[in-house]
């Protein structure tokens, strides 16, 4: 009984935030992000850098109107160190949004960062902070590519290496989100599902989100790294209508796939 009340909860979390607009969606699992002791970084970090200066700014608006408070002052106020420049930087800045790439800027960038992360007591935040909230995802995937082809250094692992706890969570999911966003989400979402139990709050969020964006693309992404289908891991670790709500966001018909897939359920 305990676990079929839980699914009922699941499905009531995803079914709301599929009935809202895409604005009210996202500014939702932003105040759900910042709401617990434990923030979601990962959650902040994936809305904030992927949605356009346009998004943002409906997103503001839409925070404001259902929580009476500015997103911004959520920000400050529930955060603090590093992790809260990064993330009032996306917030806030114009990032650069076309895929047209000035090399000479890519050059600058990399040796400032490279620089600024070569400092054996103290990285420089700010310079990182900068460039990755102010460049295009082109501009920064040319950054990796340029750290490897001219210093032989993989940028995502010195990252890694010289920053720790939110900071570092919040650097990853940029660097991975500019490298390819689709390879970002079939990772996220093969990490939700492969422990003991389902990471439901992430599930559901790129489910809904993506759901009528690039789901397709997606599940390819997700077949090709991992070698199995996205539906039939949702099969295994959820049930009820929460799963068949799950399986008509990916795009697959309850009858075609839910009930033979009944046997095999095996919820957390």
């Amino acid at each position: 009984m305990k676990i079929v009340s839980l699914f009922i909860e699941r499905l009531k979390k995803g079914a709301v935030l599929w009935m809202c607009n895409p604005a009210e969606r996202d500014a939702t699992i932003l105040h759900e992000a910042l709401g617990g002791l434990i923030k979601d970084y990962r959650a902040l970090t994936e809305v904030l850098y992927l949605r356009t200066s346009a998004e943002l700014l409906d997103i503001r608006r839409a925070y404001s109107s259902s929580f009476d408070r500015s997103l911004e002052e959520e920000i400050a106020t529930k955060i603090g160190g590093s992790e809260q420049k990064l993330l009032l930087g996306l917030l806030r800045e114009e990032r650069i949004e076309d895929d047209e790439i000035d090399t000479l800027e890519v050059e600058a960038d990399t040796e400032d960062l490279l620089s600024a992360l070569s400092n054996t007591e103290e990285i420089n935040i700010s310079v990182i902070v900068r460039v990755l909230t102010t460049r295009s995802s082109s501009h920064l995937k040319d950054i990796l590519d340029r750290f490897m082809k001219v210093y032989g250094y993989n940028f995502e692992q010195i990252l890694e290496n010289k920053t720790r706890g939110a900071f570092r969570v919040s650097v990853t999911v940029v660097m991975c989100c500019a490298k390819d966003s689709i390879n970002y989400y079939a990772k996220t979402l093969y990490e939700s599902l492969k422990g003991i139990c389902t990471d439901a709050s992430t599930l559901i969020r790129i489910i809904v989100t993506c759901a009528e964006t690039n789901m397709k693309d997606i599940k390819a992404s997700f077949s090709r790294n991992y070698e199995k289908q996205l539906h039939d891991m949702i099969s295994s670790d959820t049930m009820r209508h929460f799963q068949t709500f799950l399986m008509l966001l990916v795009g697959v018909s309850h009858h075609e796939n839910i009930l033979q897939h009944l046997p095999s359920l095996s919820p957390c």
